[in-house]
Order: structure tokens, then sequence, then C-alpha cells
């Protein structure tokens, strides 16, 4: 994990205190995954710093932010069944709308039988039979939980699909982007665009060779000079598809913080 991954995360634990809350996001799931592991990280450890010597019930505790990593709803609802089914198989579970008037009893009641599930005084086939539209309530609960979110962490694509639009329009108070120099402007604007929210972006705009050999950094895109059979290019647009928003930003002026030094 990068020092810029740290520092940004800093950063925005910053904007999260100043704005509320904050879409995270990066160019791949194993950039998400990072960004999201180190907001946690220092989320909890600010908090445990800080209530050294408190008690549980002493109203002056601070409280560590909810960081959510988000995949998409049926991904996460595959999961989440394979979890009820199987309670010990977590690396299994791993790999594999909007709620109703009713739905605030109807996740009560879910929360009820998950937990006669996970004491023993259920079996899953039963709860399933009792919850005839158990996919509607994993939803509505996986909504409420987004909703909630202080961190919400999700690659940009996922930023385009239920629920994330509406948590976007109607929670989200600014914007982070991790490894915004490997990112493509259109993935930045899927995440940023039309939202006249703060936004922040870190990352290398350049990736030196003693950090990632052979590697200059910028977007991935599989089309450089390629031409058809009748000598026109495949991607005539290469060359501005090659200039991150890190770079571009730069490039236009906007103020910059430069770590001096790689740990």
């Amino acid at each position: 994990m990068s020092s810029t991954t740290t520092a940004g995360a800093a950063a925005t634990l910053a904007m999260q205190a100043k704005f509320g809350q904050i879409l995270c996001s990066a160019p791949t799931h194993v950039a998400v995954d990072d960004f999201a592991n180190r907001l946690d990280q220092i989320t909890r450890s600010i908090a445990e710093e800080y209530n050294k010597g408190k008690k549980a019930d002493d109203p002056s505790r601070l409280r560590h932010r909810f960081m959510l990593r988000v995949f998409t709803s049926n991904n996460e609802l595959r999961a989440l069944r394979a979890l009820l089914e199987k309670p010990d198989a977590i690396d299994a579970a791993g790999k594999t709308g909007y709620r109703s008037p009713d739905s605030r009893l109807l996740l009560e009641a879910a929360s009820i039988f998950s937990l006669l599930l996970a004491t023993g005084n259920i079996s899953y086939a039963e709860y399933s039979k009792l919850l005839a539209d158990g996919d509607a309530i994993y939803k509505g609960f996986m909504t409420d939980m987004i909703n909630k979110a202080d961190l919400l962490c999700t690659t940009p694509a996922n930023t385009t699909r239920k629920p994330i639009p509406t948590w976007k329009q109607r929670f989200a108070s600014g914007v982070a982007i991790d490894e915004a120099g490997n990112m493509n402007r259109a993935d930045l604007y899927s995440v940023w665009g039309n939202t006249l929210l703060p936004c922040f972006l870190f990352g290398h705009p350049l990736h030196p060779p003693d950090i990632t050999p052979n590697y200059q950094g910028g977007p991935t895109f599989m089309t450089t000079n390629e031409k058809d059979g009748n000598g026109n290019f495949l991607n005539r647009f290469a060359a501005d598809g090659g200039v991150s928003p890190l770079a571009f930003f730069v490039a236009t002026g906007i103020p910059v913080y430069r770590l001096k030094t790689q740990p």
C-alpha cells in the first residue's frame, strides 16, 4: 500500500469530518479494497487513541467512522444468502431496490429470524419458508446500511448501479479518488460528474521505475496505434485517453500537495 493511499485516506477522513458522507473510489477492485482498508485502519486507530482512559459509558467517547465497501447488489445478496446457509464458509461466500412502505417492520422481523438462525434455533430451510420475499428484505437491509455509511467505497462502474446513484444524490457531500493517476477521465466523470461536490484526487502522476519497474503509469487502454485494413486508426483518441484525471487537473494549474518521500 503506497504512501499516497495513506495520506489520501487521512485527507479523506478530514473531508468527512468537515463535509459529511464521502463517496470513495479507485480504478480497480484491488485499489478500492486497499483504499477502504486504509480508511478503516486509520479511523479505528484515531478513535482508539482518542478514547484511551474513557469508560464505555462516557458520552465524550469518539466513534470510528462507518466505512462500507460495496459491490453490486446481486453479488452482495448471493454472499449474504451463502453466509446464512453456511455461516462458517466465509471464503466461499466471498467468491460467490428501494424500500417498500412497510419495509421497516420486515427488517425488524428479518433481524429476529437472523438471530434465531445464528443461535441455532431455526434452520436455513425454515428461515427461507418464513421469509417468502427474502431477497427484497435483504436488499432493503443493505440499502439501510448504505444510507448510513460515512465512507462509501466502490468502483466507478458500480456508482452507476442502484442504489448508489440515489445515495450519491441524497447523501454524498464529497468525492475522494485513490490512484487517480491510473484512472481514465470517463470513470472519474461517472463518479463525480454533474454533482458539484468537493473532489479530492490523489495518486502517482507517473510511477517511478523504482516503485513499479517498466511501468510509467496512466490509464489502461487496449488499443493505441493499431489500424484496420484500410489504414484507419482503430482508436483515434488513444493519446487523449492516456491522460489521467490527476495529470489533467495538474496541467490546468489546480493546487497540488506533493509528497517528497516514498516510505
